[in-house]
Order: C-alpha cells, then sequence, then structure tokens
C-alpha cells in the first residue's frame, strides 16, 4: 500500500471532554475521515479502506457469479 493509501487511527478530546478515535486517510485522492467511541470501532473500520487499496493495487476485482 503506498503513502497516498494510508490510514491512521488516533484518539482526540470531543468538544464535550470525551475521548474518540478518528480514522483519516486517503483512498484514491479522496479524504476520508470518521470518528468513533471505542479504538475497536475504529480499527475495524480502518481496516475496510485498507482491503480495498490492497485489491485495487493488486489489479483483483470481486466477482459474482450466480
Amino acid at each position: 500500500m503506498n503513502q497516498e493509501n494510508s490510514f491512521s487511527v488516533s484518539r482526540f478530546k470531543n468538544r464535550n471532554g470525551a475521548f474518540s478515535f478518528r480514522v483519516e486517510g486517503r483512498l484514491h485522492g479522496v479524504c476520508i475521515r470518521r470518528n468513533f467511541k471505542t479504538q475497536e470501532e475504529a480499527a475495524a473500520e480502518k481496516a475496510a479502506p485498507e482491503l480495498k487499496a490492497m485489491q485495487s493495487g493488486s489489479g483483483l476485482q470481486v466477482r459474482v457469479s450466480g
């Protein structure tokens, strides 16, 4: 995965004083930034765009047969 398609999880303090976790990065030039209450939720969300980036980089495509 190249630098353009990298994502990170960081902890930050909301305006109300509670701590939350943010997933941020870029996927094909599009900025992605989402907030979550728990680190586990953020880590799960971080995996989704990383998988998309790896699939697009390898040239693999999803195919549904039926």
